[in-house]
């Protein structure tokens, strides 16, 4: 059930994409890997708006946003929502056809797959034929610091969040 494509093992759910066995920057998948910004594609020390790729940080956070924004009170509209391969992190690292899913390929692991507890994560099984990933717990960094990596994962999508000002659909 598990294959290779541009030197990384991907298993096929029976959904509409193939789902990697590992996050990007790890090799076993019951690691974390890296950790990105929304929009970025390289690991950074400190996560927040003032290191944001996309943010031209001011005082007033609400107005900073130069990439994918649709609201004027947010900054620049440029009526971008969802990412661009140059920035869309597993394409640039992993290459080939890589690419982060959508919100509507993360709610179909959500309601065509079990979700098993495990300690460490959560293993996700195909309804449709059995395969199976792994989703460890990650948690999330903000500032300069991981938090809650032993009690959630945080996994984006390639699309921004309609009615959130600030973020990006996620699992």
């Amino acid at each position: 059930a598990r294959t290779f494509h541009a030197d990384h093992e991907y298993v096929d759910l029976g959904l509409s994409v193939m789902w990697a066995t590992c996050n990007i920057g790890e090799h076993m998948p019951e690691k974390s890997g890296d950790y990105f910004a929304w929009g970025e594609t390289t690991p950074k020390a400190k996560y927040d708006w003032s290191t944001y790729l996309w943010c031209n940080y001011t005082n007033d956070v609400w107005e900073c946003l130069t990439k994918y924004n649709t609201q004027s009170e947010l900054g620049a509209v440029d009526k971008l929502t969802t990412l661009s391969l140059s920035d869309d992190a597993a394409r640039q690292i992993w290459g080939g056809e890589w690419r982060m899913p959508t919100s509507k390929e993360i709610y179909e692991l959500l309601t065509e797959c079990d979700w098993e507890f495990k300690e460490t994560g959560y293993e996700v099984i195909s309804k449709v034929n059995g395969n199976s990933i792994f989703l460890p717990f990650t948690g999330f960094n903000t500032q300069n610091q991981v938090k809650m990596q032993s009690e959630q994962g945080y996994y984006w999508s390639s699309v921004i969040h309609k009615h959130y000002r600030d973020t990006a659909y996620y699992l």
